[in-house]
């Protein structure tokens, strides 16, 4: 309900539920609780009266088909970020015979990594919420206009962050250490990878789609694929190339990720499109 509760001579707006919590089945009478709006305080011991308003709906139940298919979605979710992880900790342990210089410059460098990712997993985000939400209420056109959207301001955000860690790279992985060796290290990571992220969050993107869609199985193959790839080619290309091997073998995964998941991702945003317009 829509309410107005009165507390010490002052009315607040409020929300209220009336009922008996059927998820759990355990109230055998109904039970008020009310949230007052712009207040904050204890309210132990406190008379307060309340009027209701407007009714908005009735009480839900949570379903346990609902349930089960938002552990559905939290597993492989979860199964797809520890397999991320892994082939990180699997190429990171390649780096050893390198030297311990290169393998703290690497991790200075995933550091950074992990800032810019935040902007790239922003949008993603939203992007899983938009799709979400439109395409419950059927608005199929405006979720490829999204698509469209985040795909520029991906775009447009690797555009300037990579232009400052080809730049400067050294600069910004030496705010992390002074150590003239590990800065030389993630200097040659982070600048060579510096638009070789454009990749990255084109893939962050694609995930996002497929991710507010409900696919996640796609989103966790691909995944898996990627990480494999670049596992297998930082065994082969490291003894060679050093931390440009990494560089390569991490790339390649990025660009696999797109290809499997990109086309795909423009076959399914045109055929929603489609779906709209024969309705």
């Amino acid at each position: 309900y829509r309410a107005e509760a009165e507390l010490d001579g002052r009315r607040y707006p409020a929300c209220v539920n009336i009922g008996v919590h059927p998820t759990l089945g355990a109230l055998q009478a109904p039970v008020l609780e009310a949230n007052l709006i712009g207040f904050s305080g204890n309210l132990y011991g406190k008379e307060l009266a309340v009027w209701l308003e407007e009714h908005i709906r009735s009480e839900l139940r949570f379903e346990r088909r609902m349930g089960g298919m938002v552990l559905s979605y939290a597993w492989a979710a979860a199964l797809q970020q520890a397999v991320v992880c892994i082939g990180r900790l699997l190429v990171q342990g390649m780096l050893t015979p390198l030297g311990t210089n290169t393998v703290t410059g690497y991790n200075m460098s995933l550091r950074i990594e992990q800032f810019l990712f935040c902007f790239s997993q922003g949008v993603s985000a939203a992007m899983v919420v938009c799709l979400s939400q439109n395409l419950g209420h059927g608005d199929r056109v405006r979720v490829r206009r999204f698509y469209r959207v985040s795909v520029c301001v991906e775009a447009a955000l690797i555009a300037v962050l990579g232009t400052v860690c080809f730049l400067f790279p050294s600069q910004i992985v030496g705010l992390f250490s002074d150590n003239g060796e590990v800065i030389a290290a993630g200097a040659r990571y982070t600048g060579t990878m510096a638009y070789l992220y454009l990749f990255a969050y084109m893939g962050e993107v694609i995930q996002g789609f497929f991710r507010g869609l409900g696919r996640l199985r796609l989103t966790m193959v691909a995944s898996l694929l990627q990480v494999v790839l670049r596992v297998v080619l930082s065994y082969f290309l490291i003894p060679v190339w050093g931390m440009y091997g990494i560089c390569v073998a991490v790339a390649s995964g990025w660009v696999l990720l797109v290809l499997i998941e990109g086309s795909y991702s423009v076959r399914t945003a045109r055929a929603l499109t489609m779906e709209k317009r024969e309705e």
